[in-house]
């Protein structure tokens, strides 16, 4: 499942996106790196989350940039609901 995370500025060169359960709070998948693309009149990350991981429950996609020095900072957190297959 690809999901278009759009995002204000790109700040960075490589983003990276955590899939959190939002009932426990636990990460279940994480993206590698990827890079943000602008398209038409918005910039935005794709990521691409294995659909058979993604059960009927609320999650959310945070999106964070990696600085030079290799630290993560959080850009937004993406809510969403899953409500069946």
């Amino acid at each position: 499942m690809t999901i278009d995370l759009r995002i204000e500025a790109n700040d960075f060169a490589h983003y990276e996106a955590a899939l959190k359960d939002l009932t426990t709070g636990q990460v279940v998948w994480r993206s590698g790196r990827v890079a943000a693309k602008t398209v038409a009149d918005h910039t935005s990350v794709m990521v691409t989350v294995p659909a058979d991981i993604l059960t009927p429950r609320r999650y959310a996609l945070d999106l964070s940039g990696r600085q030079a020095s290799g630290a993560a900072e959080l850009i937004s957190s993406y809510p969403f609901q899953v409500l069946g297959r």
